[in-house]
């Protein structure tokens, strides 16, 4: 056959090659679409499911309250009527590579219950006396009026008592306020654990939502903002608190650090930031320690997402009587007092947590300027002096270096691995 045989048979068959890799390429798209729909309709089915077995949970008398928080709510009991959900199930298995229990297992010597008891009277003596300091809450004296200082002035102080942040239990005659990366999760676990809706086995795998997410509907309001104060002085109020810098560090490593571990956290505040605070270009798509103090210093930290919120903005310490705070650095052994405390005889397990050691403090904060570590104090200058943290170590490893020589050093440094225990995550 000649060549020109060829090319004409060639050049009739090409149209309906063409065609049915047309065809091929449509049903490929098409077929991807609808398995992507399906998944998604299936996602918010079994979302919806999971969220009214746990709204049916929630005593009547929360449902009004929370319709003005939540519209959609009330429509929650109608199909818990209609439909018979079982109890979510939980993962079996391994747990995912980076939820693996890395960090240290915090069950160390515990202090007899007097001497602990003796602790928890100098925090609170701090905190109360800090508060009659700065003229404050509960403690406030006749005579106390908040400093005129400049950095007093430029911070939200809360005038009220924000009692939504609290998880009640009436029958144990117990509150609890999370703060976000001090071990909130870990005490969520406990208190869902004393509902005797999940078994310890169940909180060691992964939840359907955040232990802090069960719990808020597990542990819901009072009937009315008028019987907290006297229900909270009749009761074990927890705090769990945190050196600001670490908490901020903590969120940063997690969160921010690797985008490929969190991309929802990257895609919503990671990208923004090297956008606005990267001067220099480094071939890093995740925003430096630094460039996150910076984007920390431009927010107004009096409305801002929980996980960096002041603990004095979240949980009004000087507005509300904790009789109890505990410190992550110690958290397992508070958890075990305090359960003694409230009379609770449920026995507490090892807190596994990702230490900040001296190290590493210096390995980040040596990539932030002084000024900024200063002005980044301010900022949380009350959760510093509630609770009797200061930032001697931190200021030490900071730096007053140009931005261009401290970017380039961090260009071409490698920062170690993190990884997330189950029980850091907020």
């Amino acid at each position: 056959m000649s060549v020109s045989g060829v090319l004409r048979k060639v050049s009739k068959l090409l149209p309906s090659l063409l065609q049915v890799v047309f065809i091929i390429v449509v049903l490929h798209l098409v077929s991807k679409g609808l398995i992507t729909k399906a998944r998604r309709s299936l996602r918010q089915a079994l979302a919806s499911h999971y969220d009214a077995h746990v709204d049916s949970l929630v005593p009547h008398h929360v449902f009004r309250r929370r319709q003005l928080m939540r519209p959609n709510l009330a429509n929650y009991q109608k199909w818990n009527q209609k439909l018979k959900i079982p109890k979510p199930r939980f993962t079996q298995g391994k747990k995912r590579r980076h939820e693996r229990t890395q960090g240290t297992s915090t069950k160390r010597p515990l202090l007899e219950f007097q001497d602990w008891h003796g602790i928890m009277e100098k925090r609170m003596l701090e905190l109360r006396s800090a508060c009659a300091r700065l003229g404050l809450g509960l403690w406030k004296l006749d005579s106390s009026t908040r400093p005129s200082s400049p950095e007093y002035q430029s911070i939200y102080v809360p005038t009220s008592p924000s009692y939504q942040s609290l998880f009640v239990s009436r029958d144990r005659n117990l509150t609890f306020c999370p703060v976000s990366n001090s071990g909130s999760n870990w005490i969520s676990k406990r208190l869902l654990e004393l509902t005797e809706e999940f078994t310890r086995d169940e909180l060691e795998e992964r939840l359907p939502s955040p232990p802090s997410v069960l719990a808020r509907h597990l542990y819901p309001f009072l009937p009315s903002w008028e019987l907290y104060p006297k229900f909270l002085n009749q009761s074990t109020n927890i705090i769990i608190v945190r050196h600001p810098f670490d908490r901020i560090l903590h969120y940063y490593r997690r969160s921010l650090e690797n985008p490929k571990k969190n991309p929802s956290e990257y895609l919503k505040f990671g990208r923004k930031i090297v956008n606005k605070y990267r001067k220099i270009p480094v071939h890093k798509k995740q925003p430096t320690f630094g460039e996150f103090v910076q984007f920390l210093l431009d927010l107004n930290l009096g409305n801002t997402e929980e996980q960096w919120r002041s603990i004095m903005r979240k949980c009004t310490p000087c507005h509300i009587p904790y009789n109890i705070i505990g410190h992550y650095e110690t958290l397992w052994q508070d958890a075990v007092h305090a359960w003694k405390t409230a009379n609770i005889s449920v026995e507490v397990p090892a807190f596994t947590e990702t230490e900040v050691t001296p190290e590493i403090r210096k390995l980040y904060f040596s990539r932030v300027k002084k000024d900024h570590l200063l002005k980044l104090h301010e900022k949380y200058i009350f959760d510093f002096q509630l609770f009797g943290y200061n930032i001697s170590e931190h200021l030490s490893y900071a730096h007053n270096l140009e931005e261009s020589v401290i970017t380039s050093t961090i260009a071409t440094t490698e920062l170690p691995n993190y990884e997330m225990t189950s029980d850091d995550n907020i």
